[in-house]
């Protein structure tokens, strides 16, 4: 049971991480080109992990089953705490009322396809909670072993596209760069790591045994690395940067890869493999973030872990983000232009001032410490807070690239 539960963490891990947004990824990094984009990946994935290590240092200097309200609280105080609960509730809605309103069309379009029945769009955000949000009421094993089966769908459909596109390779498009829209990448690109909000219920769940967790933390996150290694080769050696139906045109217009694919290579099938992957992609990241919230909840509010205050939390889970999706669902795009940002304030820049309390002010004792002083902790701050000022020059029009030279 516990290598079932190592298992289970490790694919819990890869599939929060791996959403739907790596169809995105190719789209939003590929005028950069193919090798900077990479190494924009691995220098993002590398302060994630460390970010990591550094939640888990925090983590286990407390005692008991605590989530981030907690290890924020007792850290940095009500400061800290009130910070935590204001960015991750924001972040945790926005995730899952995007999972809902995302998955609704392809569960309309899949009813509508085997069945014939056209259902009303105001159901669209109804399926992906229905049939998966029980799970999160259950427990966490019932997450992981649904999110086990969805992570083979993915797989599947995942190698099915990368089959398909293997044979249409050309390798000089891997060769052109752009290293000013490269370094802009960084505020998307940090998005595709956003894994860490589940590591408080990771660790309860394994039992808080450093071993297994850094070894879940590792390969968890290390397989959406080489996914999207293998991903961005493929995408970025088959379509072109310029041209009506390339890369900068799908970026200007808002044109799906799916689509961009299909006009190409003019295969329905890709077509087809991408929604599929696009599905499968929505609820195993859906299963990840409400079992997140759900946990974050339960610990803020410190509501008893029995059927009246699971059913409290499951409310609390799910009802803002749906009734958000129904009426403010233009502010939750909006809030989602810039979750680089508040990736890079909530997982990067809040973990190492929490650390750096427990450590030096709070001289809190754990059995493991992560990689680093405060001259690391200096230099992770630094990298943090020049992501957010990227994003927030990019957004602002501030710092602007012209893409028409490529169309």
């Amino acid at each position: 049971m516990k290598d079932s539960k190592l298992l289970g963490g490790t694919l819990l891990i890869s599939g929060t991480t791996i959403g739907a947004g790596i169809l995105a990824f190719p789209i939003s990094t590929g005028i950069g080109g193919f090798i900077p984009a990479m190494a924009v990946f691995t220098v993002c994935w590398l302060f994630m992990l460390w970010a990591a290590f550094i939640i888990l240092e925090v983590n286990l200097s407390l005692s008991g089953d605590v989530n981030l309200i907690s290890m924020a609280q007792t850290t940095l105080g009500p400061v800290g705490a009130g910070i935590a609960w204001v960015g991750f509730l924001l972040l945790l809605y926005s995730l899952l009322a995007a999972y809902m309103t995302g998955s609704g069309p392809l569960f309309l379009e899949g009813v509508k396809g085997f069945t014939g029945v056209v259902l009303p769009k105001w159901t669209a955000p109804l399926p992906i909670l229905l049939l998966f949000g029980p799970f999160v009421y259950i427990s966490m094993r019932a997450v992981d072993y649904m999110n086990r089966y969805l992570m083979i769908g993915l797989i599947v459909t995942y190698a099915l596209m990368l089959t398909l596109l293997f044979g249409r390779l050309d390798s000089s498009l891997l060769l052109r760069y752009d290293l000013e829209y490269s370094f802009i990448s960084f505020g998307v690109i940090i998005t595709a790591f956003g894994y860490h909000i589940i590591i408080p219920s990771l660790a309860t769940y394994l039992g808080r045994d450093l071993k297994k967790i850094k070894l879940c933390l590792f390969m968890g996150s290390l397989l959406p690395f080489l996914t999207y290694f293998l991903w961005e080769l493929l995408i970025l050696g088959t379509v072109p940067v310029s041209g009506e139906h390339g890369i900068a045109h799908a970026l200007l217009h808002g044109i799906s890869l799916s689509q961009s694919l299909q006009t190409i290579l003019g295969s329905p099938v890709i077509t087809l493999a991408a929604r599929l992957f696009s599905i499968f992609a929505i609820i195993t990241s859906f299963l990840g973030v409400a079992q997140s919230c759900f946990d974050f909840l339960k610990d803020g509010f410190k509501i008893r872990d029995n059927k009246k205050g699971r059913a409290l939390v499951w409310i609390l889970t799910f009802l803002p983000p749906l009734i958000f999706v129904s009426v403010f669902q233009k502010g939750f795009v909006t809030v989602l232009e810039y979750a680089g940002l508040i990736i890079a304030i909530l997982i990067g820049i809040l973990p190492i001032l929490m650390v750096w309390s427990a450590r030096y002010r709070l001289k809190l004792t754990s059995h493991y410490h992560v990689i680093g002083g405060r001259g690391l902790f200096v230099c992770g701050l630094l990298f943090y807070t020049a992501i957010v000022a990227l994003v927030i020059a990019t957004h602002t029009g501030w710092i602007h690239v012209d893409i028409n030279r490529y169309l």
